[in-house]
């Protein structure tokens, strides 16, 4: 993290620049809401329902995992819940993807939509490549 520096000077090329104590302060809060992979991008409400197995996946599996909007429900979890998190669409195809059945975006839209393209393209392959 960047609370993790002991010297607020950073190279970059073969300039040197001086982070502010408060950008340093906001750029901390910025990744540890939602990691430095996903810091480009303005996080939005994603709405997922998620399986029995998917609610075990998500508790399991921590790599890239957006933030629940109410973090207590991470412990009441219930399938066929809608659960609202905070993320970017990015974050949420990186992390959600895997989940397969187990998982049901509702919300946005369009990035509904996206998964549904994707799991289409995934079982026409499959059942082409099987006839």
């Amino acid at each position: 993290m960047i609370s993790r520096l002991t010297n607020e000077k950073v190279t970059v090329l073969k300039e040197t620049a001086f982070l502010s104590k408060a950008l340093k302060t906001k750029l901390d809060s910025a990744i540890n809401k939602s990691g430095v992979n996903f810091l480009l991008k303005d996080a939005i409400e994603i709405h997922a329902a998620f399986t029995t197995e998917g609610i075990k996946m998500f508790r399991t599996k921590l790599d890239s995992r957006p933030i629940l909007s109410n973090p207590k429900e991470l412990f009441t979890m219930e399938p066929d819940r809608d659960y609202c998190f905070i993320c970017t669409p990015y974050q949420a195809k990186k992390y959600f993807l895997d989940f397969g059945a187990n998982v049901r975006i509702s919300a946005p839209e369009a990035l509904a939509a996206e998964f549904k393209r994707f799991y289409k393209k995934a079982f026409d392959s499959y059942d082409q490549a099987l006839r």
